[in-house]
């Protein structure tokens, strides 16, 4: 994997990873809160969404490496 390859893995890796924990943030106000029950899914189904783009990414990454 190029140096540029890398950095851009790197960089979608930590937003991802930086969205779950904005969105965990998030889920405990609201759990501090009077939030409803659909609020919190909600906020549990995009949670869900970036740890599998998180997957993905990791899957891919594996992918190239075996590709060079």
């Amino acid at each position: 994997m190029s140096y540029p390859d890398k950095k851009r893995f790197e960089a979608d890796m930590d937003d991802q990873q930086a969205q779950i924990e904005t969105i965990e943030v998030h889920l405990n106000l609201k759990d501090a809160s009077v939030a409803s029950e659909c609020e919190v899914n909600n906020l549990q189904a995009a949670q869900q969404v970036h740890r599998d783009k998180i997957h993905e990414l990791k899957r891919n990454h594996d992918e190239s490496e075996g590709r060079d």
